[in-house]
């Protein structure tokens, strides 16, 4: 997996390691030339893109099939073209099952709830990091989630300081005293986080391709700072997660994906007031 969270077939080598059907890993064994040949784009109903040739096999489930948990069946993409991607009353005729792709765990840095709420709530362009937030729930679940040694101190009306351990300086070699390290922003730091605003955050890679129950904390972390749930217009529900950040909101997707859920990304114009000025604002990414 590339840092963006896709390879392209043209791209594999003998030896790479992919994830299967069911959500493991393989590893590539062979590689075979098939001459030219012509390539479609393959977008699903998500937005999520692939290219393929109209020989790939792909596993598809029918509504009915889906709807019965029944596994389907393997089609190509020519058969699929064929058939048609929707009958004549405008439903989709097809269904690509969503593996939910599964890693060993990983020794993070940062707890990955945590690192998700800082990346949704978090100042990092201070000297020490803040957190900015109202609800006592987060609140409780950051502190709780926080290297051990890390508090919030109050510094303003929702805003926090995440101070380092607040155990006495140490006395150095030279007799002067020595500041505690804060393990946030040595973290932070580290993971190429910390210095970033609000519109250049996105998500480390080893966060991408930690386990299930670690990415589902991330992506806890994240809902629980920038996301909302609602109904949409058709009657369904949904949620959304916002941020000024294109690239953390392809980061968002993939995260998403790799749990096996669907997720459309859509971009609007901000505007604010300064002064009785209208002006315009960073791109919202939704």
């Amino acid at each position: 997996l590339t840092p963006s969270g896709w390879t392209q077939m043209g791209w594999l080598r003998v030896g790479d390691t992919l994830i299967d059907p069911d959500g493991g890993t393989c590893s590539v064994t062979g590689v075979f030339p098939q001459g030219v040949k012509e390539v479609y784009r393959v977008t699903f109903s998500d937005g999520a893109e692939t290219m393929c040739c109209d020989d790939h096999l792909w596993l598809v489930q029918t509504p009915s099939q889906r709807h019965r948990g029944h596994e389907g069946s393997v089609l190509s993409l020519r058969d699929i073209m064929h058939a048609g991607l929707f009958d004549s009353s405008g439903n989709s005729r097809f269904f690509i099952p969503l593996p939910v792709t599964d890693h060993d765990p990983r020794e993070l840095p940062l707890d990955p709830y945590f690192l998700g709420a800082m990346l949704g709530d978090g100042c990092l362009t201070a000297g020490m990091p803040y957190f900015s937030n109202s609800d006592q729930d987060i609140l409780a679940r950051v502190t709780q989630t926080a290297p051990v040694g890390t508090c919030l101190v109050a510094a303003g009306s929702y805003d926090y300081r995440l101070r380092g351990d607040s155990k006495p300086r140490s006395r150095s070699a030279r007799g002067g005293f020595r500041k505690n390290t804060n393990r946030v922003t040595a973290c932070l730091r580290g993971l190429g986080l910390m210095g970033l605003a609000s519109h250049d955050k996105h998500i480390p890679h080893e966060y991408l391709v930690s386990s299930r129950d670690q990415r589902l904390e991330l992506l806890r972390g994240l809902l629980d700072t920038d996301g909302t749930c609602g109904n949409s217009r058709s009657g369904g529900s949904h949620i959304e997660f916002s941020t000024s950040s294109l690239r953390l909101s392809r980061d968002y997707a993939a995260l998403v994906r790799s749990l096996g859920g669907t997720c459309r990304t859509v971009s609007r114009s901000t505007h604010y007031s300064h002064k009785g000025q209208r002006r315009t604002g960073r791109t919202s990414y939704r």
